[in-house]
């Protein structure tokens, strides 16, 4: 059986250079530990040129643990902050190689042959595949002839019914590339722009297997004519709002029935963002979240984004409030930010009528926890399904029933604010 691990989007950075390192390093152990025969990294590997030009030593430590091979491609990031144009291969001296682990036979496809910024670093063992348009491999993996395309980030991939890339003769071709590939990876509105448009019809004019592909942040897992497209998802939480476990795919082929079956696995240290929504009383002075009151609700890896919002009586008590949240939790994760971008303000709210009658209804209609006696449904797997089952409802609907107050109270602050007009 062959194994390799396909990764994408590290975005290794200086800024957060302990965690960052330690997730490269949970993703080489993971190979080493599951006989994986080479990394394929795709794209985006440093968060910009500087960030690679100051953690190139310690990467080059980690890759030397390894005992396969790692080929890397550059996405749209290296070249930030790099400080030097492209150049033509004629006018820069080419930075070094590292010498492969399998027997290979590469070439560059014709076009332009342009350096990338990221060559003129040392960062061997790693080999770093930089030729555009692309650059034709030959491997032999643990008696698996594979052939790789690998294909750097550009601009423009329109012209690839023209690159120099011999006819399928291995049982396995891969293709490594960064970019978005049209019709199946939707960036959404949040998604970082910056990336070429991969032609899916690209991947199987070229025969190509499996695309190890990088840039969507999100994991994605599509099958297009005779070719798996794979995005790993970043393989660490890079910004807000990526949710969800991070990792790589694994990758495992099978030379007696030529199957190809590619596993997502979580990188531990990773961590994971979580949003949590924190409604504020008029008051201020106290927050009801259970995972406030939960401490097991993340771990120190986690980016914790706290949500406040509401309707409050004195914006000073939630500027107070935020000040005690930070100092019961910052050290408590990576990273600890709190948004107070839905708390509106509203003196004297709680003193009008309406709003009493209001609350003192609201108050009635407090959830309570589904299946009152959750907690004496016996023991076992049944019971704690059970048990888990009830929490999520009376969580759900605790979450609901303050939502509810929000949208009233924000819509009695509207009809007292169009009366003093």
């Amino acid at each position: 059986m062959l194994r390799l691990i396909h990764c994408a989007d590290l975005h290794l950075s200086e800024r957060e250079r302990e965690y960052c390192l330690a997730v490269f390093e949970e993703i080489i152990d993971q190979a080493n530990r599951r006989d994986v025969a080479a990394v394929l990294i795709s794209g985006d590997f440093f968060d910009t040129y500087a960030d690679a030009e100051a953690l190139r030593g310690e990467v080059r430590e980690i890759a030397a643990k390894f005992s396969g091979e790692i080929l890397y491609i550059p996405g749209n990031h290296e070249e930030l902050q790099s400080g030097v144009a492209r150049k033509s291969k004629s006018e820069t001296k080419s930075g070094s190689k590292a010498k492969p682990k399998a027997k290979s036979k590469s070439a560059s496809p014709g076009g332009d042959s342009q350096l990338h910024p990221i060559e003129v670093l040392d960062l061997s063992p790693i080999t770093v595949i930089h030729h555009a348009p692309c650059t034709f491999l030959e491997r032999m993996y643990t008696d698996v002839a594979v052939e790789i395309v690998a294909i750097p980030h550009q601009a423009q991939y329109g012209d690839y019914q023209s690159w120099n890339i011999p006819a399928k003769r291995a049982p396995l071709r891969l293709a490594m590339a960064h970019g978005i590939v049209t019709g199946l990876a939707y960036a959404g509105p949040d998604e970082e722009a910056g990336a070429g448009m991969l032609d899916p019809l690209l991947f199987n004019f070229h025969s190509v297997d499996y695309a190890a592909l990088g840039h969507i942040h999100a994991r994605r897992l599509e099958r297009h004519g005779g070719t798996v497209f794979c995005y790993p998802g970043s393989t660490r939480v890079w910004r807000r709002g990526e949710s969800g476990e991070r990792g790589f795919a694994l990758l495992s082929y099978d030379p007696r029935t030529a199957s190809l079956q590619p596993e997502f696995v979580p990188v531990e240290c990773a961590g994971v963002y979580r949003e949590i929504a924190v409604p504020l009383s008029l008051t201020a002075d106290s927050v009801d979240s259970v995972e406030l009151r939960d401490d097991n609700a993340w771990h120190t890896e986690d980016y914790v984004e706290l949500r406040l919002s509401g309707l409050v009586e004195d914006e000073r008590a939630v500027a107070d409030l935020i000040e005690q949240l930070r100092s019961k939790f910052e050290k408590s994760a990576r990273r600890f930010e709190i948004r107070r971008d839905d708390v509106e303000v509203l003196p004297g709210i709680s003193s009008e009528p309406m709003v009493r009658k209001f609350l003192d209804l609201w108050e009635q209609r407090e959830p309570v926890l589904a299946h009152a006696h959750a907690d004496e449904a016996g023991e076992g797997a049944a019971a704690d399904a059970r048990k888990n089952r009830a929490l999520q409802i009376y969580e759900r609907d605790r979450a609901v029933w303050f939502r509810s107050r929000e949208i009233a109270l924000l819509e009695i602050k509207r009809l007292l604010d169009s009366r003093s007009r």
